[in-house]
């Protein structure tokens, strides 16, 4: 059975005004979830203000008996190597306890300017994984720039998963099922939206793809698109009824 986890974004299908909020009226619905993906984006720009959510949003997740992942929509990499600002992801990420942390892939030159070994250093103190994933743009999205960059991953040995998005492929007009064969030997966590014809985000059986075809290994599955929480506990059950 696939490990199913709620990214934030589907708070913008409800009442709910901030993340923390969300997730309690999540935890109302006690439904069959591993945890929540929260986004960077999505917390505080104040430091005082941002640190009080992370331990509202510890406190809430604890009670809860769910994991955290984070979300980070800033590059990894920039043409001379590691993003500065990645050790304060990480110090966020260690603060909210978290078990992954997702972020944009960035300039692909970049990553061969890193070392295994240097890598590792970042991580040494901590226990949760790095994840890329293919985004919305064409440098970070695009089937070939993804298996590029996967490939050079490989090549320097460095310990970062991938976050396979099913959605974003259709919305810079990729295939997705070609897209999907060619990196499904990467993949560590699946992000499950489908699309209509004007690529925007829908209900999973009222957009273009099949994507029950797309379930068939146990990788950890992230909904991530607006919805209600009647919506929410629909989606959940057909996800979870996948064999």
């Amino acid at each position: 059975m696939n490990r199913l986890y709620v990214n934030t974004i589907i708070m913008n299908g409800t009442d709910c005004t901030s993340q923390n909020d969300f997730m309690k009226e999540l935890a109302k619905l006690q439904l069959p979830i591993e945890g929540i993906e929260v986004r960077r984006e999505y917390f505080s720009s104040d430091k005082k203000e941002r640190e009080q959510q992370f331990l509202d949003i510890l406190e809430t997740g604890k009670l809860n008996n769910w994991k955290l992942r984070y979300s980070v929509p800033e590059p990894l990499f920039t043409k001379n190597g590691i993003n500065n600002q990645f050790s304060e992801w990480l110090a966020e990420g260690k603060a909210i306890e978290v078990e992954s942390i997702k972020l944009n892939i960035g300039n692909l030159s970049g990553i061969t300017q890193i070392k295994n070994s240097e890598f590792k250093q970042f991580l040494a103190d901590e226990s949760f994984k790095i994840t890329i994933e293919n985004d919305q743009t064409y440098d970070n999205g695009s089937l070939n720039n993804v298996l590029k960059s996967l490939s050079l991953i490989e090549k320097q040995n460095l310990q970062i998963g991938y976050t396979f998005d099913l959605g974003n492929w259709m919305v810079i007009e990729e295939n997705p099922q070609k897209s999907f064969i060619e990196t499904k030997k990467y993949i560590s966590i699946f992000h499950l939206k489908n699309m209509n014809t004007q690529n925007q985000s829908v209900l999973l059986d009222k957009g273009q793809l099949s994507w029950r075809d797309y379930l068939i290994e146990d990788w950890p599955i992230v909904l991530e698109y607006p919805m209600d929480f009647n919506e929410l506990k629909s989606e959940i059950k057909k996800v979870k009824e996948v064999d």
